[in-house]
């Protein structure tokens, strides 16, 4: 459960700057934050013997935080000065929060589904851990999948940009 509280206490230092601040941040600060993304979802959905994803749900909700995300994202331009005679409609902080909606929704009625198997993971666990070393020693298996479960919603955040 260290692996949620650590997730709390960065979402809770990342939450605690002023939006305006947002527009600063660097790009390894980004990527964190879809790793945290990433990490508790999987941790939600993981389902192995002793493992309670309901104490995960508690210590974090990560839905709770998107949306708390989405809605300080919204207020970011405004108050960091960014907003000029065009429309935001088409800014990155505009965009992010289409992109973190679009997972919300995505992954909502994954993370409400009855709880089964032995572990309490909310899809039995075959699409988490499949192919994947859960040896904490040894995370060959897990850089590789851990970035693959992330490509697709990650690499639409950053560089879909077409049309907008």
């Amino acid at each position: 459960m260290q692996c949620a509280q650590v997730a709390r206490s960065w979402v809770d230092i990342y939450l605690s700057f002023p939006p305006a601040v947002y527009a600063a941040l660097t790009f390894p600060t980004w990527s964190q934050l879809s790793h945290i993304f990433t990490t508790v979802y999987r941790l939600y959905m993981f389902d192995e013997p002793g493992w309670s994803a309901s104490v995960v749900r508690e210590i974090i909700d990560i839905m709770q935080v998107m949306e708390e995300l989405s809605t300080r994202f919204d207020r970011v331009a405004e108050e960091a000065g960014l907003i000029n005679d065009r429309t935001d409609s088409s800014g990155l902080f505009s965009h992010v929060i289409k992109s973190i909606r679009t997972i919300r929704a995505a992954w909502e009625p994954k993370l409400q589904q009855p709880q089964t198997g032995s572990g309490g993971g909310g899809s039995g666990g075959a699409d988490v851990s499949e192919n994947m070393d859960f040896d904490m020693t040894s995370l060959d298996g897990f850089s590789a999948e851990f970035l693959d479960g992330m490509n697709g919603w990650m690499s639409d955040m950053i560089f879909s940009w077409e049309g907008q």
